[in-house]
């Protein structure tokens, strides 16, 4: 089993839905090499003859004789057609932007990795799809053709695409298991990661890649149900969404930044898998993330660091989210997704710190927003131990933390809510709420209690109370059925929706200050 660091579960390696391909054994990508340029017939890479041939032949013969590496030297490979990897093959360069395949050819992949194949692997080599010349293709520069397992793809860039960098193709029965994409670049593309179509994607690590300069999303998931691990990765603007995992479950995003993505844009955003019913899926922990936007244009900023629509069982803590166009936190349950029971639950949001959110100056945006937008539920949220601070003048930021619709059972408590225009917190129309310790939030201060017959029962609101009991005559104070006091000129201090019960003869004074 793993352990708990500040409250923050961190999976043991080789642990069962977390660990199992981060403990994997890559021998499987066995090194027994063959040279692509050898033989009377080899590839040539001198940027200009068509090595399509030599290729896959080198790939063939490897496979054919039970796996191997196929090794590609230095220089420029012109390829009309796909290579095609197949089980059990490795096919390593000499390095990125030492070793380039090229397209040569309108619509056309450059890579792709075999349908129904295991053990695969790509390593240490550029793919260009060559979009200079070809600007109408829509293919990819490495496709995965589906139903497939253990594939690794490591130090590898993708540039110039034609369509996407690496597309994970989901429309064919099937789908993918064990998969390894790391220290790699995706640039130039339509989208630098795809996942898409009816199958599914489970147990994948994505770790310490470069997306940037995406047209359409970094990495997007439309399948995935089952285990995966982000880790390490930047995703630098111009760039859609960062991180669109729609839907997931069972996720890790950790230690990622995510920089000057585009406006309208969200760095990370969630939506939950199909639930069966009484179920609720999603488990995901959202950790250690830095989401910014730097520059002088408001209007060019990405909207909102994270978005979670429907998600149940959800960790969102240690993240710095700074400068977001609207709201940095955005948790809600929408109408309209697929297999959704709209249903937002279980939340933890703690320890993050979010400053100077809104700064596209929308009314109502705040720094964190729970919302429920739909006929659903919201319950059992804890915002606990953030910082939430409007260090602008500009009053750009209504509120710290404000509710929308019914949000039922939240707990809201030593948060630093200081500086936002309109109040600290807003309430929306739920109930069982606490607030309590949150500096730049008083609810009220003091205020009066008026005082009905005897014996008198007093409740406290949504926030910890101090209630001052002067004056008249009292023969007994009680709470939670105990006498706590025999006589007036007592204090009580009441938790949220504690009740103190006020026996007497002549009327008391009582005064409440909402803490």
């Amino acid at each position: 089993m793993g352990t708990y660091v500040n409250g923050i579960y961190q999976p043991a390696i080789g642990e069962v839905g977390w660990g199992t391909l981060v403990a994997a054994d890559l021998s499987r990508f066995s090194e027994l090499a063959y040279n692509v340029k050898s033989g009377a017939s080899g590839a040539v890479g001198n940027g200009v003859t068509n090595d399509s041939a030599a290729f896959q032949a080198a790939v063939d013969a490897v496979s054919a004789a039970g796996g191997g590496m196929v090794f590609v030297p230095p220089g420029t490979y012109m390829l009309s057609t796909p290579v095609t990897i197949k089980t059990g093959v490795t096919l390593r360069g000499s390095g990125i932007d030492v070793t380039i395949l090229k397209s040569n050819a309108n619509n056309q992949n450059v890579v792709v990795f075999n349908s129904t194949s295991a053990a695969m692997s790509l390593q240490d080599l550029t793919v260009n799809g060559n979009r200079t010349t070809y600007a109408a293709g829509t293919a990819a520069a490495i496709k995965c053709a589906g139903f497939s397992a253990d594939i690794l793809v490591r130090r590898v860039k993708t540039i110039d695409c034609q369509g996407r960098g690496l597309f994970w193709d989901n429309t064919v029965v099937g789908g993918y298991t064990n998969v390894w994409v790391e220290n790699c670049e995706f640039t130039d593309a339509g989208q630098g990661f795809d996942v898409c179509g009816g199958g599914f994607m489970t147990h994948y690590y994505v770790r310490n890649n470069l997306f940037y300069n995406t047209s359409g999303q970094g990495l997007a998931d439309t399948v995935t149900n089952g285990s995966m691990i982000l880790e390490g990765n930047v995703f630098e603007g111009p760039m859609g969404n960062g991180l669109s995992m729609e839907p997931c479950d069972n996720m890790l995003v950790r230690g990622n930044q995510f920089h000057n993505l585009n406006d309208g844009a969200i760095a990370i955003k969630l939506t939950p898998k199909s639930q069966q019913p009484g179920e609720d899926p999603s488990n995901i922990v959202i950790q250690g993330n830095h989401i910014y936007n730097t520059g002088t244009v408001p209007s060019t900023y990405c909207d909102h660091g994270i978005v979670a629509d429907n998600v149940s069982n959800l960790v969102i803590a240690n993240n710095l989210i700074s400068r977001m166009g609207r709201a940095a936190i955005r948790l809600r349950v929408q109408g309209g997704i697929t297999g959704s029971a709209n249903v937002l639950r279980n939340v933890l949001v703690t320890g993050n710190t979010v400053v100077d959110s809104n700064q596209d100056n929308v009314s109502n945006n705040a720094a964190l927003a729970i919302e429920n937008n739909a006929p659903g539920t919201v319950e059992k949220v804890k915002v606990i131990g953030n910082k939430l601070i409007n260090q602008n003048t500009d009053g750009h930021t209504s509120h710290g933390i404000r509710e929308v619709g019914a949000v039922n059972d939240s707990e809201y408590s030593d948060n630093d809510l200081r500086g936002f225009a309109t109040a600290a917190y807003a309430a929306g129309s739920g109930t069982g709420v606490e607030l309590r310790d949150n500096r730049g939030h008083n609810p009220q201060g003091t205020a009066s209690i008026t005082v009905t017959s005897s014996p008198f029962t007093y409740t406290a609101g949504s926030t910890p109370e101090m209630v001052y009991i002067r004056a008249g005559t009292v023969s007994d104070v009680s709470k939670n059925s105990r006498t706590i006091f025999t006589a007036t000129g007592c204090t009580v201090r009441l938790e949220p929706a504690q009740a103190v019960v006020v026996t007497y003869s002549s009327a008391p004074t009582m005064e409440k200050d909402r803490l």
